[in-house]
């Protein structure tokens, strides 16, 4: 992963803590560090994009959080679902492209797993 691909996923991780009304509540009650941490290892072993764009369909369906309205009335994970466009994108392959998005959900896991433990 090149630093600028880097550092606009961070961003995006940026992003998605500043909902704090999210994190605080909904999110916090719904959707374990696990639950997240899973989801760098599906990328890892997908064979393709489309692959798990209908895992995180399937996940919102289920429930445990993805479900919750995040912002501008989307669900959680419809809003990761654009987020993961964003990084498939910035990626020149879709191998590249899944290593980007299990990244993504590695950054994520981290900050899930602080509040869990009582940070920020």
């Amino acid at each position: 992963m090149n630093k600028e691909i880097k550092n606009k996923i961070l961003e995006y991780i940026d992003e998605i803590k500043s909902n704090n009304i999210f994190w605080e509540k909904t999110g916090s009650k719904n959707l374990g560090s696990t639950n997240i941490r899973n989801m760098a290892t599906i990328a890892l072993n997908a064979d393709c994009y489309k692959e798990l764009e209908l895992y995180i369909a399937y996940k919102i369906a289920r429930g445990n959080g993805w479900e919750k309205n995040f912002k501008d009335n989307k669900k959680f994970g419809e809003i990761i679902l654009e987020y993961m466009d964003k990084i498939k994108k910035l990626s020149d392959t879709e191998e590249e492209a899944l290593s980007n998005i299990s990244k993504f959900f590695g950054y994520l896991y981290w900050f899930r797993k602080s509040i869990e433990k009582g940070g920020k």
